[in-house]
């Protein structure tokens, strides 16, 4: 499931069901975060995701992300 919103002006919402669904599936999780923010315009980076699986879902998962900017 991807949203294409190349300009980040839309506001996708997490339906309930799926979002109950990836809580009965998942637990444990945790991020480290990595950036590289040279003055300029922009910055680039990386995200690792660590989480246990504990029961196997029958359809795909996904990771949310929505960023463009920093404040």
């Amino acid at each position: 499931m991807i949203f294409d919103d190349p300009n980040y002006e839309s506001n996708k919402a997490l339906h309930s069901e799926y979002a109950e669904l990836r809580h009965k599936c998942v637990t444990n999780v945790a991020y480290t975060v990595d950036l590289i923010i040279p003055k300029g315009e922009w910055y680039t980076g990386k995200v690792t995701v660590s989480f246990d699986l504990v029961l196997m879902p029958d359809r795909e998962l996904t990771l949310d992300f929505r960023g463009v900017r920093l404040g």
